[in-house]
């Protein structure tokens, strides 16, 4: 991960602080519902409260390298590209867990016809 990590920090030193500052809070607020949002980034970024509610704040600051990787842990690479590359496509909300069983439901149908036409019962 430190060559990814070193990477991360060339990008955030080619950028603008406020630019990603700007699309990290976005990045954050499309991916927490409201209510307890900063608790639940402080959890997944096991950091202060103080520093989520900075984070969700018009005039914070931007993430360091390291929380932009546990980001991408969390949410895939695409955060990265929401965060660091202006003109990246808007965050997708998280994904619930109905979301998640829809899909699996249907894969579990897709790959019970595969199997149905690839490996007929002897």
């Amino acid at each position: 991960m430190g060559i990814i990590t070193h990477e991360i920090r060339a990008a955030i030193a080619a950028a603008r602080p406020d630019d990603i500052a700007s699309r990290w809070r976005a990045f954050l607020c499309a991916q927490y519902a409201p209510g307890h949002r900063a608790k639940e980034i402080a959890r997944d970024f096991d950091t202060s409260g103080k520093t989520a509610e900075r984070w969700l704040a018009a005039d914070g600051p931007a993430p360091s390298a390291t929380n932009l990787m546990r980001a991408a842990l969390i949410f895939g690479f695409a955060a990265l590209e929401q965060v660091l590359l202006p003109g990246a496509a808007k965050p997708a909300p998280r994904a619930t867990i109905t979301d998640v069983a829809a899909k699996l439901d249907l894969l579990a149908d897709q790959i019970a016809r595969i199997r149905e036409v690839t490996c007929p019962p002897s």
